[in-house]
């Protein structure tokens, strides 16, 4: 019985001390730009997407290396759910990533 106690303590000790680190990884950045509802222009100057730009781009001069490297990947992801069909959603998303990944 006092071997299950004292693996029962050690392992909480052990699981006590690394979670911390698991706890500080640093997260994925994300960058979100705004559409006018059922459109499918990228319109920089329009609802904080000249802030989110020019954050973006200053987060890839700083990692133009790692990212031509192909280290660091660069994911454009796009989203829409003003349209009628789950396929006019997709193929809208679609080219809103598309014109997001133009304006780079």
């Amino acid at each position: 019985m006092s071997k299950r106690i004292l693996f029962f303590i050690l392992f909480s000790w052990l699981a006590s001390a690394a979670f911390p680190a698991f706890a500080q990884q640093k997260a994925d950045t994300t960058y979100t730009f705004r559409f006018v509802p059922q459109k499918d222009m990228f319109y920089v100057p329009w609802n904080g997407n000249d802030t989110e730009l020019a954050r973006l781009l200053e987060c890839i001069e700083n990692n133009k290396t790692t990212i031509l490297d192909g280290k660091l990947p660069l994911l454009v992801d796009g989203y829409c759910n003003s349209l009628g069909s789950e396929a006019e959603n997709l193929a809208t998303a679609k080219i809103r990533a598309n014109r997001v990944k133009s304006e780079l």
